[in-house]
């Protein structure tokens, strides 16, 4: 396994020529960039329903057709959204693809 960079994250050599991390701002969004994976882990929970809504929003958008979210919250309502509202195509718990 390659070395562990500032993220903490171990990527071997082949990965670590592909895979850029990014930090983002939650309440600001993407900027208009278009990611392959948008990861937000126990993030949502801490904000009230619209907000959580907004925010979704805006990941939503940052994901490129084809591209993954992974997105852990407890609330049910975020859960049923992002395939009805947004299109994604849930995969497993927390996981979703932009068909």
């Amino acid at each position: 396994m390659g070395r562990s960079g500032r993220y903490g994250v171990r990527l071997g050599p082949t990965l670590r020529a592909v895979v850029l991390f990014k930090e983002r701002d939650i309440t600001v969004g993407s900027r208009g960039h278009r990611f392959e994976v948008v990861i937000c882990d126990h993030v949502l929970q801490y904000y009230a329903e619209a907000d959580q809504i907004a925010f979704l929003d805006r990941m939503t958008r940052a994901v490129q057709p084809g591209g993954f979210l992974y997105v852990s919250t407890p609330s049910i309502v975020i859960v049923e959204l992002i395939p009805q509202k947004y299109g994604f195509q849930a995969l497993a718990r927390h996981f979703y693809r932009r068909v």
